[in-house]
């Protein structure tokens, strides 16, 4: 089910519309939540799914859509650099 929220966000967030990617910020929080629950903090889909949540408040424009881009970046990093290292 969370492959299926993620891969329809990726259809509303090229539709580019402020409506469409907002609904792409719902779909992608939700796949978020729900892969939070099975996976673990370390999985590489998390990242994944975080580098989609900051792309998407990236083409949102405004700061704190800016602010939330980089954060969710910044997390996905993380998870990217501990599996480089382990």
């Amino acid at each position: 089910f969370a492959c299926a929220l993620f891969k329809s966000a990726n259809i509303y967030r090229r539709i580019a519309s402020d409506k469409s990617l907002k609904k792409a910020l719902r779909y992608l929080k939700a796949s978020l939540n729900l892969r939070k629950n099975f996976l673990t903090s370390c999985d590489l889909e998390l990242a994944h799914n975080l580098v989609a949540l900051g792309a998407t408040y990236n083409e949102l424009k405004g700061e704190e859509n800016n602010t939330n881009a980089i954060k969710h970046y910044h997390e996905a990093l993380d998870i990217y650099t501990h599996n480089q290292t382990t």
